[in-house]
């Protein structure tokens, strides 16, 4: 998803980095993820605060934090189309419940089926989910209502 709307699925992957060179610095044991693009991301440099050099045409990284890397998920993320819920992502896994394109109606009896832009908005800022361990989710697929509950696990470690 992006400033111009949402982009078109493609495969993408995950992986571990025993070395990520940039620049004249090396960044060991780091979490990487592919797409349809070659940015490095948020994720990444969430730890570092950046000085522009312009007259020396230099970029400095200044680490401000250590987060751990790792990688925790339900194994699945979703996006808001039109103030609805929808899975957009899933780790491959055969035996994996959720499928992309399943609606989410529900997430620990939390509504996610009735809200409008703004409660959309302020639910992505205050997710249910965020701090929880194992979760119910109630989604819709192709008509039917289906119930799920999802642990939290480590990929990746």
């Amino acid at each position: 998803m992006g400033a111009f709307g949402a982009g078109k699925p493609v495969t993408g992957y995950i992986f571990r980095a025993e070395d990520m060179p940039l620049g004249n610095k090396n960044f060991p044991n780091q979490l990487i993820a592919t797409g349809s693009s070659d940015l490095i991301g948020n994720e990444f440099f969430k730890d570092f605060s950046f000085i522009l050099d312009w007259k020396n045409s230099k970029i400095y990284m200044k680490r401000i934090k250590e987060s751990a890397s790792n990688l925790e998920s339900f194994g699945f993320s979703y996006r808001f189309i039109e103030a609805k819920p929808i899975v957009s992502f899933i780790f491959r896994d055969e035996s994996f419940p959720l499928k992309i394109g399943d609606s989410i109606i529900s997430i620990n009896n939390v509504d996610l089926d009735n809200l409008n832009t703004d409660t959309a908005c302020q639910y992505m800022m205050n997710r249910v989910e965020k701090d929880q361990r194992t979760i119910d989710v109630k989604i819709k697929r192709a008509g039917n209502i289906l119930d799920f509950t999802l642990n939290k696990k480590e990929y990746l470690n």
